[in-house]
């Protein structure tokens, strides 16, 4: 599958710098295109440059450098071309493989290529200087002053085809087991990887039951973006599994059409509690809930979750109080996020349990149900079904 790409001109380009991003492969654009923010700016302004001259006040046009020669791109991705006097550095920029010459749209642009202050022959690898997907290519190379030379400009591009192949990653994925819904969430934390590779048709899946191996079932994710990255596959509960992962690409510039095997979790028994993966994310909106705390100090209390948001790390703090009706503990809440919130947690008689929050700054009040389990040595373990989170 060729992965889309939008021809933007070099002041669209510019103008989306300065654009607030909506969307997760846009910011990856834009943090690419703010670090090469400087080579941006020398390409849209380097067209004709006058400058005052002369007592008179009459203006004097720069004179383009030469054009690079014997711009070559080979298929392992070298490049290869004779510099001219003059310049500073060089840039290599991937356009459109149609683009018209005197068209100064572009894909992807290149840190700067120094200048060793002479004409001889620059060689490198695109890999070393440019982030591009796998694709076809106009592949060009200017040749630029120094940044206050007012007496010349950038030069006109020399151009050559280029093809970018390659390997596609092997898929790095993270997991959630959800005993409430006897559910396994899958997410995929490496996609931004294929961002200058080629997104995979589909990543797959297959479990293994370890006691029955007869039972093996694939879970495909289909479509894959940085923002399409989460799926799941029912799993039996009190059974033992292995999950095994694979990229497939469709794309012929791919040169692995099937990834290596990544194992995503081995052995993995389920049981009555949730397990996450160090790296699975999730959210409630402005603020999350701790999903499993274990070693909760009963009779003191303590953290009932400590979580990490956008405005650093947070904790749910519990201090006991006299529990409420029904309620074998019952604590009240201090949470430090942006300003100070409070709430409660009740862990109630029958066995269930209730972490809550009240409204504070941009915070809307929620609550989390759950289970608690008394651990006989003086703590307990909290378990909280992320489905049932609810305002008020």
């Amino acid at each position: 599958m060729k992965q889309a790409k939008k021809l933007l001109p070099l002041a669209a380009l510019i103008c989306l710098l300065c654009t607030s991003c909506a969307t997760t492969a846009v910011s990856n654009a834009q943090r690419y295109l703010d670090s090469s923010g400087a080579i941006l700016n020398t390409l849209f302004a380097s067209t004709d440059v006058s400058a005052p001259s002369g007592s008179g006040g009459e203006t004097v046009t720069a004179e383009p450098l030469n054009t690079p020669t014997d711009f070559v791109m080979s298929e392992d991705g070298t490049y290869s071309f004779t510099g001219v006097e003059g310049a500073d550095y060089y840039l290599l920029y991937f356009c459109a493989p149609d683009t018209a010459e005197g068209d100064d749209s572009f894909l992807y642009s290149s840190e700067p290529i120094p200048s060793d202050s002479s004409a001889g022959t620059y060689t490198g690898s695109y890999l070393d200087v440019i982030n591009a997907a796998y694709g076809e290519y106009l592949a060009r190379v200017v040749a630029c002053p120094a940044i206050g030379d007012t007496s010349h400009s950038m030069s006109a591009p020399a151009a050559a085809p280029f093809t970018a192949v390659g390997e596609q990653s092997a898929p790095m994925l993270e997991y959630f087991w959800d005993p409430f819904s006897d559910t396994m969430n899958l997410q995929l934390s490496n996609a931004g990887a294929y961002t200058y590779e080629a997104y995979p048709a589909e990543v797959e899946v297959t479990r293994t039951n370890v006691n029955d191996p007869s039972d093996t079932v694939t879970a495909v994710l289909e479509g894959v973006t940085p923002d399409n990255a989460n799926f799941s596959t029912p799993l039996t509960k009190g059974q033992t599994y292995t999950l095994t992962a694979r990229a497939i690409s469709d794309s012929p510039y791919v040169t692995n059409a099937t990834s290596d095997e990544t194992v995503v979790a081995e052995n993995a028994a389920l049981g009555d509690l949730n397990i996450l993966s160090p790296g699975y994310s999730y959210t409630h909106g402005s603020i999350n809930f701790p999903l499993l705390t274990e070693n909760f100090d009963l009779a003191n209390g303590g953290s009932a979750g400590d979580l990490v948001g956008f405005a650093g790390a947070y904790s749910y703090n519990c201090t006991p109080t006299t529990p409420s009706a029904g309620s074998a503990y019952t604590y009240i809440v201090d949470i430090y996020f942006v300003d100070q919130g409070e709430g409660t947690l009740e862990l109630r008689e029958d066995g269930t349990a209730t972490l809550s929050h009240s409204q504070w700054a941009f915070i809307t009040a929620a609550h989390i149900d759950g289970v608690w389990i008394d651990n006989g040595d003086g703590t307990a373990t909290l378990n909280f079904n992320t489905n049932s989170v609810a305002d008020g």
